[in-house]
């Protein structure tokens, strides 16, 4: 340094020795707008402060900001290569923080800590707990706003491979990503992510081991009426998915649920509020093989492997509705795998006196018999076949009284209309009496009876009259199809599910 009195104009001097210039006591304080500058040494810090007291709540840094918008620490890394952060915490301690960022205001945008960085490979803000136990944080952020964010990260890049928050963790037992919602009402969120993106994810979880039981994305709730993931998809058209899953493996699960609970528990449950909205919705995309669009599992005693439940009290509604579209598909098919006891390969039921506890439209055919199952009062429960005809006829009973020897009976009009009369038809008689009848005549609308010889005997007699079905009058032994065989068994059972997790 050199000196020269105020009004002089000589040379100045130059002091010597050297001095060294020393603070002002208690003017440690930097201007509003000051700057400090590091050296351009490879590993040096512009400014660095450390507080060597051992006590408890002492700070290295501390920052206030009473701005509605303000900061209380920026970090920005401006260069433009390089493994460069905007702001660098760091802490050894077992239970340690590395950064915390608290934004105290109680209303507003606040952000605990925020980091900004230009470089292709840098990070805004870098948390890093180097404490090899306890319970440590890279990072750290809490906001007591009602509008606020503990952490918030923005990846500003409108291309790329960009992470707005990016977590890792190299624990076997770690998280890569912890959020934790403390308040016990409310609609919270331990995590929430948000994508504009038409090809964007909310939230995206990606487990790149290729062994072991990982998770891309693993949900948990602990309440009684909770949600361990919860998928919306908000868009009132377009083809969206609450929640979507995929697997690529030849055993794996695109979406896979569990319910551990003894008693009442849904492994998988899907609601949908739309007048034509599909509950649960599978789909087999595979052309080719025995691709399953859903496949239920149950092994208790008395379990349903599908169970449909058509809850409206009206309506023409169906618990289970089957379709193919296959020239020989099969709209639902029953199959009942074991070789021995009673068992069913469909079963229907119903409890209405009027209802049907199978009903079809179009043909009924089987290469088994056609029984009906009857109660009898000492010899238990017995079949009765049903009688079986080379052509579709139709037939109907009833008694007639002979007067004088002869007889007309008029044939029952309902009967009449669910048959051909115009084609033969077939009249048994059985007389109720020593007097031989024969059928003299046959019209469309009766027939008329007569005693053998013109006698003039009066007598009951039973008739039995058989008709060709109105509309089928051509069938007579058509030719059928060879019997479906049976699905393979190895070929329609997945395999064994893995214990649960």
């Amino acid at each position: 340094m050199r000196v020269r009195p105020g009004s002089s104009t000589a040379p100045h001097t130059v002091l010597s020795p050297r001095q060294p210039l020393t603070a002002v006591p208690y003017a440690l304080g930097l201007r509003p707008g000051a700057t400090i500058r590091g050296s351009s040494g490879a590993a040096t810090s512009g400014l660095r402060v450390e507080n060597t007291s051992t006590s408890a709540f002492t700070s290295g840094l501390y920052a206030q900001s009473d701005s509605a918008t303000g900061i209380g620490v920026y970090g920005s890394a401006s260069s433009s290569g390089g493994q460069t952060m905007g702001v660098y915490g760091q802490s050894a301690s077992p239970a340690g923080i590395g950064i915390f960022g608290h934004a105290s205001a109680a209303s507003g945008t606040t952000i605990g800590v925020q980091g900004t960085s230009a470089s292709t490979s840098g990070q805004g803000v870098y948390g890093f707990a180097s404490a090899s136990s306890g319970t440590t944080y890279g990072l750290y952020g809490q906001s007591q706003s009602s509008s606020g964010r503990g952490v918030y990260g923005f990846a500003a890049a409108n291309s790329g491979q960009t992470y707005g928050v990016a977590g890792e963790s190299a624990s076997t037992s770690g998280q890569g990503v912890y959020g934790f919602a403390s308040a016990s009402s409310g609609v919270t969120y331990g995590l929430y992510g948000l994508s504009l993106s038409p090809a964007g994810r909310g939230v995206y979880g990606f487990a790149a081991a290729n062994s072991g039981v990982t998770y891309g994305l693993y949900g948990e709730s602990a309440s009684t009426s909770g949600t361990g993931v919860y998928g919306r998809a908000t868009a009132s058209s377009g083809v969206t998915y609450g929640v979507y899953g995929e697997a690529s493996s030849s055993n794996g699960h695109g979406v896979y649920g569990h319910a551990t609970d003894s008693d009442i528990g849904v492994g998988v449950q899907g609601t949908a509020r739309g007048s034509y909205g599909i509950g649960v919705y599978a789909y087999a995309s595979s052309g080719a093989g025995s691709a399953q669009g859903l496949h239920a599992q149950s092994n208790a005693t008395g379990g349903s492997g599908i169970v449909g439940h058509a809850a409206a009290t009206s309506g023409q509604n169906y618990g289970v509705e089957g379709r193919s579209d296959s020239v020989a598909g099969t709209g639902v098919s029953g199959f009942a795998y074991a070789s021995s006891g009673v068992n069913y390969g469909v079963y229907g039921r119903t409890l209405s006196p009027s209802g049907y506890g199978v009903y079809f439209v179009g043909g009924l055919a089987g290469t088994g018999t056609k029984s009906a199952i009857v109660e009898t009062q000492d010899y238990g429960w017995r079949h009765l076949y049903a009688v079986e005809s080379p052509g579709n006829w139709f037939e109907d009973f009833g008694q007639g009284e002979l007067v004088d020897g002869q007889a007309t009976v008029a044939l029952d009009p309902l009967f009449a209309q669910t048959v051909n009369l115009a084609q033969p038809y077939h009249v048994f008689l059985t007389p109720l009496g020593d007097c031989p009848v024969y059928v003299a005549e046959k019209a469309a609308g009766s027939f008329t009876v007569r005693a053998v010889g013109g006698q003039a005997c009066s007598i009951a007699f039973d008739y039995r009259i058989v008709a060709k079905r109105l509309g089928y009058e051509e069938l007579r032994l058509e030719p059928a199809a060879a019997p479906p065989a049976p699905p393979a068994m190895e070929a329609r059972v997945l395999p064994a599910l893995e214990a649960p997790r």
